[in-house]
């Protein structure tokens, strides 16, 4: 990146507001810095989640690409509620239509290929390891789409309403899957070193 392409971002930031709802209220208006700023702010763990959902790191490119396009058609539909969740109902909609249309399952390993990249470097070592054991036993022990749910739970800190929302279900039975899968996965995380028996999946910010 050049040194001005690097003022004119800093530039943009310094006169942009930092929440995502302004900025699509900016986008909404025509403000396109607004709208290259929400692409830059999400690119990461939108192309990550889409990887997962899909299993091919080139397919999430593309569907992170239809995604905001289809989040500029529809801006003058945003509501000003969460756009985090806005967003992430668009992209789950798109990756079904092309799993759909692919006529096959997501691929096994995609959850595997999957890094946390919000881990600091100190911690990354170890940490990514157990990252990456603890989603490896959660595939092997659930449904896709109970993964999914956790993934959305744990790692991108939706709630219950929220993953309801995503992925077209109603509150109760999100509620009501994420109580079974933590339940089933309990005994399994217990065996493999994760913490002892009853002790629940932690939150992204550590919290139960």
């Amino acid at each position: 990146m050049s040194m001005a392409e690097v003022n004119l971002i800093a530039q943009e930031l310094s006169v942009l507001p930092t929440d995502d709802q302004s900025l699509a209220r900016l986008a909404r208006a025509g403000d396109a810095a607004a709208m290259e700023a929400l692409v830059r702010r999400w690119q990461v763990p939108l192309v990550r989640f889409l990887q997962r959902r899909v299993g091919s790191h080139s397919d999430a490119e593309d569907l992170f690409q239809d995604t905001f396009v289809r989040v500029y058609e529809n801006l003058h539909r945003y509501d000003g509620r969460s756009f985090k969740t806005w967003l992430f109902t668009i992209a789950w909609r798109l990756a079904a239509n092309h799993l759909r249309d692919r006529r096959q399952p997501a691929g096994a390993e995609a959850l595997e290929a999957v890094h946390d990249s919000r881990l600091r470097p100190a911690e990354s070592a170890q940490h990514r390891d157990e990252h990456e054991g603890l989603w490896a036993i959660a595939r092997r022990e659930l449904s896709p789409e109970h993964v999914q749910m956790l993934w959305l739970c744990y790692v991108e800190g939706f709630s219950a309403r929220e993953i309801a929302r995503v992925m077209g279900k109603s509150w109760v039975a999100v509620k009501t899957a994420l109580h079974r899968a933590r339940r089933a996965l309990t005994p399994h995380l217990s065996s493999a070193g994760f913490g002892p028996a009853g002790t629940p999946l932690p939150r992204k910010d550590g919290t139960p």
